[in-house]
């Protein structure tokens, strides 16, 4: 006796229960197929950070000039900024004992 699954296409049908409760299975064997479990430890962490001024070339150029004192904008200005603050990342790091 086979049973139609409601709405589907001619032609596909539905398990009786008996049959998908008559083969015992584990919780993993179950999980396998539906759950996936990705595990991953911390040895980098990233700061990424939103400001919506810096989106743009008019906001990035007044950052540069108005706020760093710079002559004018280049991004060649930038890689002071961010050496300095990795370096002050790794510094907090060490007097802590996290390296």
């Amino acid at each position: 006796m086979s049973r139609q699954a409601a709405g589907s296409p001619e032609g596909q049908r539905r398990p009786e229960p008996s049959e998908s409760l008559s083969k015992p299975r584990s919780v993993a064997e179950i999980l396998e197929k539906h759950v996936t479990l990705e595990i991953s430890g911390i040895d980098r962490m990233y700061l990424n950070a939103y400001v919506p001024r810096l989106q743009r070339d008019v906001g990035i150029a007044a950052f540069l000039i108005k706020h760093r004192g710079n002559r004018f904008a280049s991004s060649v200005l930038m890689e002071p900024i961010s050496k300095q603050f990795i370096q002050k990342v790794e510094t907090f790091a060490k007097e802590r004992g996290l390296d």
